[in-house]
């Protein structure tokens, strides 16, 4: 397993895409996966709820996937 982490807008998608391709893995999105879950992007959760709460829902993604 390969996790990509960064600052927002750094690449981080662009890099992981690349390098499932090259590895020949399946490519996760860990926002994506949040907003499946959800129903809300990061941007409504973040208006709605504090950090300690997100951070637990995207760990919860990161063990599904």
């Amino acid at each position: 397993k390969l996790f990509i982490i960064g600052d927002r807008a750094c690449g981080k998608s662009s890099l992981a895409q690349a390098a499932a391709k090259h590895l020949g893995w399946p490519y996760f999105d860990v926002d994506q996966g949040i907003k499946t879950k959800t129903g809300r992007s990061n941007a409504e959760l973040w208006a709605t709820i504090d950090i300690v709460e997100f951070r637990h829902i995207e760990s919860e993604i990161m063990k599904e996937m």
